[in-house]
């Protein structure tokens, strides 16, 4: 029943606040408001049939269709309404049409008033484009309706204005361009895994003594230095500047509402410097801090989709690295159910896949785990992200390795070794694992076995302390494994 799934869908892509506000206006005990409840909390797909047995609707089809309609109907005014509410564009969109409405009627003290009023909405907010907009028609009032010799002076002080607020857009527009620069080369380069790639803050745009010129664009510059840092290294610095762009949105909270999705990236671009500087409890904390704001639920449902991505990927592997092993096994039904009905990235489910190998994988599940691996590495490796197609192998070989498929684990090493021989950079932690994966054969007896897994466990020890290898030793707890087949062959001797 095509009524009924279009306003399943409509209704499941409302924001919390949308929800909150057009559940106030349709009571919950009438015909449409039975409806509108069942499809809140019904999951995709909904099923029609299924749907007008539970509403009492089975022999009388015409009628569930005609509350369906009218329901789609009363939704999508309600949304119109609350956008013409909530929303400054919308306000201030409707004050530039009533401006125009009164100026061709010659209202023009009337149009006036309504433009000062506007003018402090848009100011407060920095809607630069809307206040430029107000400027032109202040500047047609004044011409059309002021005294000549206060025409002058009126028109001097827009003008002062107007290359004011031209030179604010002007600058932010270049904030804008640079970030996405920025963010281009982060996304092309960062797993690359080329050391010698490094982003240099050379524009004279992020220099510590230069002083954006709105808060919008300050905000920009704290992102592109926190990027920046982050690309090459430099966490500390990375952080720093996130912590500056925190304290400017909590002091000005339009920067968390108007530009919602500005902030929420920074707010997600934090939690990875938190993370890969081990600080995972703290990590944790700024996770539960966007949780509870529910900021993601003010969300559009389609960028909605993608912040819980980040956001439970970043949970995750955190639960990952602290070992709660079996949270991180409970959420994988949630993050599932995005994956199949949200808009996610397809290169994020790969990173998916392999998260959930790892967990099945130190869980001994390992059939479920080589299932996710397995989905990873059929693809075309052009079409999977470089660093997540290359650990995925190496995992691959360490469950082979448990469990003692050794006609198969030899014919992997192989093929995985010409693979990551053909890459430009690679990874010290990849050679030594295929070293010690290659000289298995040759520990004939248990303590030579020890030997083996305990030295390759402290060359990646070594490795920690350069900081171009730390990245490699995230991918998994490569030691955690290594203890644990070291204290099951030793206690197997005594």
């Amino acid at each position: 029943m095509k009524p009924l799934t279009e306003i399943h869908e409509l209704i499941h892509s409302l924001t919390g606040s949308e929800k909150r506000y057009i559940s106030s206006f349709i009571k919950p005990n009438s015909v449409n408001g039975q409806l509108f409840q069942y499809l809140m909390r019904t999951p995709f797909p909904v099923d029609a049939d299924q749907a007008r047995d539970d509403l009492g609707y089975r022999d009388n089809y015409p009628g569930f269709l005609r509350i369906t309609r009218y329901l789609e109907e009363r939704v999508l005014a309600l949304i119109k309404q609350y956008d013409r509410k909530n929303s400054i564009n919308a306000l201030l969109t409707d004050a530039i049409q009533d401006v125009e409405a009164l100026y061709a009627r010659g209202f023009y003290d009337r149009a006036d008033k309504i433009i000062i009023q506007a003018k402090k909405q848009a100011q407060k907010v920095e809607r630069l484009e809307m206040l430029l907009e107000l400027l032109r028609w202040q500047h047609k009032l004044i011409v059309n309706s002021y005294e000549l010799d206060k025409q002058i002076p009126a028109l001097r002080q827009v003008y002062d204005e107007q290359q004011e607020v031209a030179n604010k857009l002007r600058n932010l527009y270049e904030y804008m361009l640079l970030e996405e620069e920025v963010l281009l080369r982060f996304r092309r380069d960062y797993f690359s895994r080329e050391e010698s790639h490094k982003i240099t803050l050379d524009n004279e745009l992020v220099h510590d003594e230069v002083k954006p010129h709105s808060l919008r664009a300050q905000c920009l510059y704290h992102v592109i230095r926190g990027l920046t840092f982050f690309y090459n290294d430099e966490m500390d610095r990375a952080e720093a500047e996130y912590y500056k762009l925190d304290l400017i949105s909590n002091r000005h909270l339009f920067l968390k509402t108007v530009y919602l999705e500005d902030y929420l990236t920074a707010m997600l671009s934090w939690v990875r410097v938190k993370y890969w500087r081990g600080h995972l409890e703290s990590a944790q904390k700024l996770i539960s801090k966007i949780q509870n704001s529910q900021l993601i639920e003010d969300l559009p449902q389609a960028r909605r989709s993608q912040y819980y991505q980040l956001l439970y990927n970043y949970q995750f592997i955190i639960y990952e690295d602290q070992r709660q092993l079996e949270k991180a096994r409970d959420m994988i039904p949630t993050i599932i159910d995005l994956l199949e009905h949200g808009k996610v990235d397809p290169l994020a489910k790969d990173v998916f896949y392999y998260n959930f190998a790892i967990i099945h994988f130190d869980l001994h599940d390992s059939g479920i785990a080589r299932h996710y691996i397995k989905a990873i590495l059929q693809k075309n490796p052009k079409q999977v992200r470089d660093d997540i197609y290359v650990f995925a192998q190496i995992l691959e070989l360490l469950i082979l390795y448990d469990a003692q498929e050794w006609d198969t684990l030899d014919y992997r090493i192989k093929s995985t070794y010409r693979f990551l021989k053909k890459r430009k950079r690679i990874y010290k932690l990849e050679s030594l694992i295929m070293d010690f994966i290659r000289q298995l054969p040759k520990a004939k007896t248990r303590p030579k076995l020890i030997e083996l897994l305990r030295k390759l466990r402290d060359q990646i020890e070594l490795l920690k302390s350069e900081q171009f290898e730390q990245k490699a030793t995230r991918y998994y707890n490569f030691t955690g494994w290594l203890d644990g087949r070291i204290k099951t062959l030793e206690s197997s001797t005594r």
